[in-house]
């Protein structure tokens, strides 16, 4: 049993107490988020635990037992898987059928060309590595920092690459939450409020983003784009299988640590993930419950980011630069133009 839980009896009270100060971490952090005035800012709990984590990384960490290190990383793994499963929960097959054909069609397009532009942009034209490509495009592709924190146990990257790509989502997703509503409002984009919601759920990064910026222009396209928005959530298990296979072949022997076995090519969490969905739609649950679980998942996904800023100090962040933050602004690029494109000629 102790083995599934991925320490052995002899080490748990370390990983406890390592667990503890990372609960301890994403208690603030949602505390903070929940402030009126960081909550207007559209600033997530994911934001500010990863702030605390990497603060403490490069303060802190040497003023505590070194031990305790063995339950912030096990908060980086099994922890962070946990919080992926259960998102399972957040939606269902039906809320995906309900926005037709032409919806996931975009889903699909804006997937496959963001990682492709993100890929090639990063490796032909920045020369940035393979990793940090992926890692940066991953995010806005799919569904932001659930989708960089999945596709690390993939592509078994540093904890500083990833805290870097999601980085860049938060930057760039809190520009979308603003500059959305700017363009429906003031810009001639010729989107139906149907269309607008597509574009929104297809393009923003992040899902507390799509929810902030949909319900800042109205109803209809705050459910428009949460639908879309979920739909594209789904997709991130066929992409992780997909990348996983591609990695395999052409991923640099550097990246290979034989000491992560644990994280295999082939994400067995997802297949839990896919079950869980499937259970979600085939089953009833209370409101109150469904409430209960998602806070549960925001605390388990905040604590995991809080665990990664504890693993980045500012060397490690510093080896990656400036050049994924470029990245990141030519994909926003295309996701703004790009997305307006499809939802304008294919809607």
């Amino acid at each position: 049993m102790n083995n599934l839980l991925g320490f052995q009896r002899s080490n748990a009270t370390q990983v406890l107490n390592g667990v503890w100060l990372v609960a301890l971490t994403a208690m603030a952090s949602l505390y903070v988020a929940d402030i009126p005035l960081v909550k207007s800012l559209g600033l997530s709990s994911l934001l500010i635990g990863m702030l605390i984590g990497i603060f403490y990384g490069n303060t802190l960490s040497g003023k505590l037992p070194k031990t305790w290190a063995q339950g912030v990383r096990y908060c980086t793994r099994q922890i962070l898987r946990l919080a992926i499963i259960l998102l399972g929960f957040s939606f269902t097959f039906q809320d995906i059928e309900a926005q037709g054909v032409t919806g996931l069609f975009v889903n699909a397009v804006i997937i496959a060309s963001t990682l492709l532009i993100g890929y090639f942009t990063g490796t032909k034209v920045l020369k940035m590595d393979k990793e940090m490509s992926l890692m940066v495009s991953i995010g806005p592709a799919i569904c932001g920092a659930s989708a960089i924190l999945a596709a690390e146990s993939v592509l078994r990257t540093s904890h500083a690459k990833t805290a870097v790509a999601v980085s860049t989502v938060v930057l760039f997703g809190t520009v979308a939450i603003f500059l959305y509503p700017f363009i429906y409002n003031f810009v001639p984009h010729h989107l139906t409020d149907t269309a607008f919601g597509i574009y929104i759920g297809a393009t923003v990064h992040e899902v507390p983003q799509v929810v902030a910026a949909g319900n800042f222009i109205n109803t209809n396209v705050a459910e428009t784009s949460i639908i879309v928005k979920m739909s594209r959530v789904l997709m991130l298990v066929p992409v992780l299988f997909i990348i996983g296979y591609i990695w395999k072949k052409i991923r640099p022997p550097s990246s290979y640590d034989e000491r992560r076995k644990d994280n295999g090519v082939v994400p067995w969490w997802a297949f839990i993930f896919v079950a869980v969905v499937a259970l979600n739609s085939v089953i009833s649950i209370s409101d109150t419950l469904r409430q209960q679980i998602h806070n549960l998942d925001v605390f388990l996904f905040t604590m995991a980011m809080a665990a990664i800023g504890m693993e980045t100090t500012y060397d490690k962040f510093r080896e990656v630069g400036g050049k994924p933050f470029v990245l990141a602004f030519i994909l926003f690029l295309w996701l703004i133009f790009g997305g307006w494109a499809l939802s304008y000629y294919l809607i």
